[in-house]
């Protein structure tokens, strides 16, 4: 499409009719190569049992979806107080 990339409303590259969709990158595992996409991070928090405590069952107790690329100390912030705030007014987790 002519005209792409273009910047978009937050000054990154938007590659993509998806105002919100940004580039980020892959790391490699094994033998696959990193590389590059267009889309976006979906960060989650779960339960997990205290060192030497009992098993706990693994659920989703807050979600940030960000676009690709984005900081990801911003996203871990999002998650604490989504996950504070749920817990403490006895919301539902997700």
């Amino acid at each position: 499409m002519p005209g792409w990339p273009t910047a978009g409303h937050d000054s990154r590259l938007q590659h993509t009719i998806d105002p919100d969709a940004r580039e980020g990158y892959r790391s490699g595992t094994n033998a696959s190569p990193g590389n590059v996409f267009c889309g976006y991070d979906l960060h989650l928090a779960v339960n997990a049992r205290g060192l030497g405590g009992t098993e706990v069952p693994f659920v989703i107790t807050a979600m940030h979806l960000a676009p690709a690329g984005s900081h990801k100390g911003d996203a871990g912030i999002t998650l604490i107080d989504q996950h504070l705030t749920r817990h403490r007014s006895g919301g539902a987790p997700g």
